[in-house]
């Protein structure tokens, strides 16, 4: 019995230990390794080292002295749900330099939506201050990239510990890359790719429905083709693409653009339909609901651009207007409208990307990253 009692106190003791450590490690700051055989690692908020600053007026000096050091930790609970609009956020970044690599290094910042990133990097005196974000114009980047990047500096050997200080007016993704500038550079020529692609196509198709409506003189043709304008816009104004090619010196008209073209989409979305399904005799009551809505998401803008920003931003009510689109063309469909067959499924689409959108950009459900 004695010897069991010992084997149960050995197992409970080491189960403890395990648990501290176990909580330690999660706690604890994290370092980057320079390594030529891993091209790229991305880390999000919970597995960065990083404080929360409620009062906002935190500055380096602050961070860096004891009392507050401490306090920056990794904390694996945390998402962008948890993320504050009113707080400031200070992620520490520490990276084992090796000299010996064959490679040139950097750190990226995927969300190109946030408002204000100052990026205090270690030199040999003191810190160097960049500031980055969506507030800035856009040539004050070192790189002209729709994303943030810092370059790292690996001449000498020892650990460099950068800082980043977070503020944005919606909830933020923050992750951070770090990779070599061959990835960056890989990546980014893929990225600007399938980026062309995909405007080129909006493009073409807008152009295409643009001389069918020059040719019969049916209005649904010109309102899809403002709906699929509206719909490029905002992808480039999300993308940070519009930012960098259309008004790179004015980053004061990021959010009113991209909450302009975010009402254009509904409205369009709401014009064409309700003219290809011939609501108003197909469907009435659904289209005084547009009308509604209309003159609801109206006031909306109106209200953000006057008064309230936050207005602006997607907000999870915006697939509200996609369902009852659905919801209607299902209805005439059934009624006996074959043509709404290739509509419902379009739209079904369409309801289903935006559901996602929004929720991912209001952090109801995560946004992931494969490492």
């Amino acid at each position: 019995m004695a010897k069991f009692y010992r084997r149960g106190t050995t197992a409970v003791i080491i189960l403890m230990i395990a648990l501290v450590f176990s909580g330690f490690s999660q706690t604890s700051s994290y370092t980057f390794q320079i390594n030529d055989q891993l091209d790229e690692r991305i880390y999000a908020i919970d597995r960065l080292t990083f404080y929360e600053d409620e009062t906002n007026k935190l500055e380096l000096s602050d961070i860096l002295s004891n009392p507050v050091s401490g306090k920056l930790k990794i904390n694996p609970d945390f998402s962008k749900h948890q993320f504050s609009t009113e707080n400031t956020y200070w992620v520490k970044v520490a990276i084992q330099k090796t000299p010996q690599s064959n490679k040139q290094w950097l750190l990226e910042f995927y969300d190109q939506t946030i408002d204000h990133i100052t990026a205090y990097i270690p030199s040999e005196a003191e810190y160097k201050e960049l500031k980055l974000g969506d507030k800035e114009a856009f040539r004050a980047r070192i790189f002209s990239h729709k994303n943030f990047q810092i370059p790292v500096d690996n001449e000498t050997s020892g650990i460099a510990t950068y800082y980043f200080k977070i503020k944005s007016s919606q909830k933020a993704d923050i992750r951070i890359a770090f990779r070599s500038y061959n990835r960056f550079i890989y990546y980014a020529l893929n990225e600007y790719f399938l980026y062309g692609i995909f405007y080129g196509m909006i493009l073409i198709i807008s152009l295409y429905n643009a001389l069918i409506y020059l040719a019969i003189k049916e209005v649904k043709y010109l309102y899809y083709v403002f709906y699929l304008l509206s719909v490029g816009i905002f992808a480039a104004c999300v993308d940070g693409i519009a930012f960098q090619y259309l008004w790179p010196n004015h980053p004061e008209w990021n959010q009113p653009i991209t909450g302009l073209s975010s009402y254009l989409i509904v409205i369009f979305a709401l014009l064409f339909s309700t003219h290809f399904l011939n609501l108003k005799r197909r469907f009435p009551s659904m289209h005084r609901c547009f009308q509604l809505i209309l003159a609801v998401k109206t006031i909306l803008f109106a209200a953000g651009i006057a008064i309230l920003p936050t207005l602006l931003e997607i907000q999870i009510y915006d697939i509200i207007p996609f369902f009852l689109i659905l919801f209607s063309s299902i209805y005439v469909w059934v009624k006996g409208y074959s043509v709404a067959r290739l509509f419902v499924i379009a739209y079904g689409i369409l309801f289903l990307g935006v559901a996602l959108k929004a929720m991912v950009h209001t952090a109801i459900i995560p946004h992931s990253t494969t490492l």
